[in-house]
């Protein structure tokens, strides 16, 4: 067999270069992340505190994840009497988290700063905290937290030593974080990043979140974007990235596809997760092929094979139900394909069947036919499809610029408005009907609009999400729309990045009310 050539894989960047030998393969390449997630989190835990066992670690695990619990082995508690602190984890509730599959990792025995003792004095804190570990679950651990963030030093050599990484970047989830989880996880989806999350207490300590419950809704979060995202350990991670870029991998051409034969320079009884090559196929399908980097040499078939699209789990409430949404720019998407739309997103990834009935620069209650926008909806729900299990209205933005603080046209929207949910319940009495208020637009007649949409939704008995109050939609503030907008100048219409962070927020909304009907 001849050889082609080897390729050295340090970053995501395909090869092109086979197209004649099979032109059904575009491009193969390493995933940066594991199964090809998007971006990859771990979540770690600092200084060993008995809460993050009694209450973070249970909350992962409920959701399938795992965490990363960095500790001081000298706090420790040797039995469950906590005898040395009462704030700190016993030797048996680390056994117990180990056992489950989360890391336990070294902070230092007493928490030595690099930058403040000697490196004969830091190397023995090192050394006692592995120590300590090994004795008591048993495993060196594989990745180190310097302690107080601190690295330099002639330590930092040294702890490097017989480890897949050590913390050298995190963002805390305490302190000026503790609320900001939903655009810090949409900033590193759109990153593609790895973003380490860092905490020290939960509702006590230092930088503690005080309320863990926008932690456990994040948690919720990351589980609904399971498909996009990476939970793994520190150590997973670590070793996963340092593994791609030091992987080389000889392609030979073969009858029937490409044999890929592996290796790598690293410590395989240290590095031990397996890589992830994309193979994309002329006919946009993918594989996604999971090996050793030390292992055997594998065949790579150059025709697609057809990938089965993995949907929501069976209890999922949204599973083979029929949405229909109707509203303005908001549901038509602008100049976007409707698609890109978060409503349209949540019917794809939930085994939903879709309907789109959205109409540009249309309104509620005010008639805009003879500037080219069309009826209102008050009329145009004739056209939707009389069989569906949700109505959702996702519109205002276009009354609202109707309104503009005028009493007499407010009067007429809350009117039109009343005759609209009773017209769709006259229409849908076994559906599920739901609105979804504009966002919160710096300009006269949104704050009414809006008001009017809850008051009259809670009039009718309508479920209404406030999308003014809900989802983190900053309209008014320009880096926002730049970045989340379709233009920096627009109010109304959120681009791709856009719908996927108001993504969560309409899942949660639509599970919600569906679990309500039953």
């Amino acid at each position: 067999m001849k050889k082609l050539f080897a390729i050295l894989f340090m970053a995501v960047v395909p090869f092109c270069a086979v197209s004649a030998a099979h032109p059904q393969i575009k491009n193969v390449y390493v995933a940066k992340y594991k199964d090809n997630k998007q971006c990859a989190i771990s979540y770690t835990f600092d200084d060993g505190l008995v809460e993050q066992a009694t209450m973070a670690a249970p909350e992962l695990e409920k959701r399938g994840f795992r965490g990363t619990f960095y500790l001081n082995p000298s706090k420790i508690n040797e039995t469950d009497v906590q005898e040395k602190d009462t704030s700190r984890m016993t030797w048996n509730q680390v056994r117990a988290l180990h056992k489950k599959g989360h890391e336990i990792g070294n902070h230092g025995w007493e928490h030595k700063n690099f930058g403040r003792f000697s490196f004969e004095e830091v190397k023995r804190d090192i050394d006692m905290g592995d120590s300590a570990i090994i004795k008591n679950i048993g495993i060196r651990p594989v990745s180190f937290a310097y302690p107080n963030n601190t690295k330099k030093g002639e330590a930092m050599s040294y702890v490097k030593q017989g480890r897949v990484g050590t913390r050298t970047f995190q963002t805390s989830w305490g302190g000026k974080n503790k609320n900001n989880f939903h655009e810090l996880l949409h900033e590193n989806l759109n990153d593609s990043a790895w973003l380490v999350g860092m905490t020290h207490g939960i509702v006590y300590g230092y930088d503690c979140l005080i309320k863990p419950e926008p932690l456990w809704k994040h948690f919720d979060e990351v589980k609904a974007l399971e498909d996009k995202i990476w939970v793994g350990t520190f150590a997973e991670v670590a070793a996963y990235t340092e593994e791609r870029k030091a992987v080389k991998l000889d392609i030979e051409k073969r009858k029937k596809g490409w044999k890929i034969i592996p290796s790598c320079t690293l410590d395989p009884k240290l590095f031990n997760q397996e890589l992830t090559l994309v193979v994309e196929y002329n006919d946009g399908t993918e594989r996604l092929v999971k090996f050793n980097p030390f292992g055997k040499p594998f065949t790579v078939p150059s025709q697609p094979k057809a990938e089965k699209k993995t949907v929501a789990n069976e209890d999922n409430p949204l599973r083979g139900k029929v949405i229909n949404v109707i509203g303005d720019s908001y549901v038509k998407n602008h100049k976007r394909p409707f698609s890109e739309a978060w409503h349209s997103l949540v019917a794809e990834r939930n085994g939903m069947t879709y309907r789109n009935y959205g109409r540009n620069g249309n309104c509620i209650v005010f008639d805009r036919e003879k500037e080219g926008w069309g009826k209102p909806m008050l009329e145009r729900y004739k056209e939707m499809s009389d069989t569906a299990d949700i109505v959702l209205v996702i519109a205002g933005h276009n009354d609202a610029d109707k309104i503009r603080n005028s009493a007499d046209s407010l009067q007429m929207f809350r009117e039109g408005l009343r005759l609209f949910c009773q017209r769709l319940k006259e229409k849908y009495p076994r559906s599920v009907i739901a609105f979804v208020t504009p966002w919160d637009v710096p300009r006269p007649g949104f704050k009414e609009t809006v008001q009017t949409i809850v008051e009259i939704c809670a009039e009718q008995e309508i479920p209404c999400l406030n999308a003014a109050r809900r989802g983190g939609i900053r309209v008014a503030e320009e880096p926002f729309r730049a970045k989340y907008f379709q233009r920096n100048t627009d109010t109304a219409h959120l681009n791709a990045r856009g719908h996927e962070y108001f993504y969560f927020t309409g899942l949660e909304f639509l599970k919600s009310i569906v679990n309500n009907k039953k």
